[in-house]
């Protein structure tokens, strides 16, 4: 009788054992799938600012190809283009304007000595 309650008491114990196993088992593998899940979570959020940042790009090609598209814009486009160029061209006759003019009073300055001395 002894050996008979001594293999219950083992068989227990190796139940209880093997119940244990499963439990860590199950925590194991619930760990994995939160894991999983947080992943799952980080990668949906990473997407839906992707998909944001795509709607707005594409809005902006939207926006410039109207532009591209809208020949009035383009013409404006191409004023302003020939606008800057004829400022720039201004700019630089202005300074040889005032060049000519200072080169000129000097010589008069001289020509006024000359006739002084």
């Amino acid at each position: 009788m002894a050996k008979s309650a001594s293999r219950q008491h083992i068989s227990e114990t190796d139940k209880k054992g093997q119940e244990m196993e499963a439990a860590k088992d199950q925590v194991a593998r619930k760990r994995m799938n939160d894991r999983a899940y947080r992943e799952r979570c980080k990668a949906g959020a990473k997407d839906a600012d992707l998909q944001r940042e795509n709607t707005e790009l594409k809005s902006s090609l939207a926006l410039l190809w109207s532009q591209v598209n809208d020949r009035n814009n383009l013409d404006k486009l191409q004023l302003q283009e020939k606008n800057a160029q004829l400022e720039h061209e201004k700019r630089s006759l202005e300074m040889i304007v005032q060049a000519l003019c200072e080169k000129i009073s000097n010589e008069k300055g001289a020509d006024e000595g000359d006739l002084a001395g």
